[in-house]
């Protein structure tokens, strides 16, 4: 039998691999149905190769063995191995605010670490986090974005979360008070994709459609005005966007055509900030021909 090197203890059968805890408490790991096995064995098992290290050669071997047999096995080692590999998701704040990173696990848990002054990393306090910390216990979270100092998630299920700063109004629920911990953004499950700004939020609904809140200084919601709101507004009628992404003060859009968008002059390459520019680049507009 084999010692488990391994900054964790690992029980259970997996192949022909089974994984227990002896009376010395040495976590031990022996072929599947033998009390134990020779050292002529073990050395001979490509399974086994000293020293059995679940960082070095164990980790490799068994990736192997295992998704020779079943796809489960990537699986299980992603349940061991540490959390940096086991990332479905991860994104920093934007603009060079806020300091801090949210991550999603492949188990749907929530993580985030970083600055957390005005809530962003949801976990009900304002202490700063060194390392990863898991929000809340929900194991449906599927889509991350972190703005300058407020944070927005998707669920499996389609709905819209928000935590953090709301001073512009950007979590959308007709306040400007923060929130220390994710909640619901509206009512509702349609909601497809989130980008994040400085103090504003753009979102795409499952019918294609754009809705933005928040901080609009200079037009970036794209809903033709410069005036903030703290409720979700729809910014164009155009329904067939592939993708898109904020930034400090503007918004860029990609359409089904190939064809780039953006909200604001910041976003077609111009300084912007005479009330009649920003009005006129509060729309929807190509980028280049």
């Amino acid at each position: 039998m084999a010692i488990v090197l391994a900054p964790f203890t690992i029980t259970g059968t997996i192949g022909d691999l089974t994984f227990y805890v002896d009376q010395d408490k040495v976590n031990r790991v022996k072929t599947k149905g033998k009390p134990g096995i020779t050292k002529e064995e073990f050395k001979n098992n490509p399974i086994f190769d000293p020293p059995l290290s679940i960082g070095e050669r164990l980790r490799v071997r068994l990736i192997y063995s295992i998704m020779k047999k079943t796809s489960l096995f990537a699986l299980f080692l992603c349940s061991f191995f540490t959390q940096a590999q086991c990332w479905l998701q991860v994104d920093s704040s934007s603009s060079g605010f806020g300091n801090f990173n949210l991550g999603i696990q492949h188990d749907g848990t929530l993580w985030a670490w970083g600055e957390n002054t005005n809530g962003q990393l949801g976990d009900g306090t304002t202490s700063n986090r060194n390392v990863p910390t898991q929000i809340g216990t929900d194991t449906d979270w599927a889509f991350v974005a972190a703005g300058s100092n407020s944070s927005y998630a998707l669920k499996q299920d389609g709905s819209l979360w928000g935590w953090g700063d709301n001073s512009e109004g950007q979590l959308s629920d007709g306040s400007t008070t923060g929130r220390l911990s994710p909640a619901q953004i509206l009512p509702g499950t349609t909601w497809m994709k989130v980008s994040a700004g400085e103090k504003f939020v753009i979102a795409q609904k499952t019918d294609g459609t754009l809705w933005g809140c928040g901080y609009n200084f200079v037009g970036q919601l794209g809903i033709g005005s410069i005036t903030d709101t703290s409720t979700f507004t729809q910014n164009t009628t155009i329904t067939d966007w592939e993708s898109l992404k904020t930034s400090y003060r503007h918004t860029l859009l990609r359409r089904s055509d190939g064809t780039i968008w953006g909200f604001w002059g910041g976003g077609l390459g111009q300084a912007c900030y005479g009330l009649k520019c920003r009005l006129r680049h509060s729309y929807a507009a190509p980028v280049a021909p």
